[in-house]
């Protein structure tokens, strides 16, 4: 499946699952926009030797952040301007407030964040003998990193499956209760429930190599 398509499965589950933060996400912004915002940024691209990575172009073309709201356990989508922003931000500070390699990248454009202030990150530059392209998981007070999936589009299937699992659970519990059961036990299930739709599902597990912020061609660690 293309990202178009994984994004467009997830918009399906996400208004099943969880309305709350479907209601949310933010239209996406139009071509231009994202254009116009990327070009006010064109001189610190240029000087820091990167381009705006063309799926994030898409990403944020599909809905322009999520408002604050998380849509997969703490994460919260950034919009354009606030990745842009951050990155901007964090990349000035390597060789000043980061000393060691690979704290920060310049590299590495964020996409989601947590309530702790830690970025999901698309890596343009393949740091840790890795693919442009990968998703790196940055930790502010930590210098563990986690590559995450290869490429977005993986990384959002693995987000669409966690979604998926609580259709699921959600479709057999409806088959097993008929309405007159369901009436009786409301009060039961509202104290049993691990998930409401008032919550964005938990985080899933990532398929994670870890290294640690250093020598860029550390190698990962399984």
């Amino acid at each position: 499946m293309s990202l178009k398509d994984v994004l467009a499965s997830l918009d399906e589950l996400m208004a099943k699952v969880c309305p709350t933060a479907a209601g949310e996400m933010a239209d996406g912004a139009d071509k231009e926009d994202i254009k116009e915002i990327i070009d006010d940024y064109a001189d610190q691209l240029k000087d820091a030797g990167v381009k705006f990575p063309k799926e994030l172009r898409e990403l944020f073309g599909w809905h322009d952040g999520s408002n604050g709201e998380a849509f997969i356990g703490e994460l919260a989508l950034l919009d354009l301007e606030e990745s842009l922003t951050t990155w901007a931000e964090l990349t000035e500070m390597i060789g000043s407030d980061f000393e060691l390699e690979n704290w920060w990248h310049q590299g590495w454009f964020p996409f989601a964040v947590d309530g702790g202030g830690n970025y999901v990150c698309v890596d343009v530059a393949g740091v840790a003998d890795g693919a442009p392209g990968q998703i790196i998981r940055h930790w502010h007070d930590d210098e563990d990193r986690y590559i995450e999936a290869e490429s977005l589009e993986d990384w959002f299937a693995v987000v669409v499956e966690a979604y998926q699992a609580v259709a699921l659970d959600e479709d057999e519990d409806e088959e097993e209760l008929d309405d007159e059961e369901h009436d009786a036990d409301d009060e039961d299930d509202d104290e049993d429930d691990w998930w409401s739709d008032d919550e964005a599902p938990e985080e899933p597990d990532f398929d994670s190599r870890t290294f640690k912020a250093g020598p860029a061609k550390a190698k990962p660690v399984f």
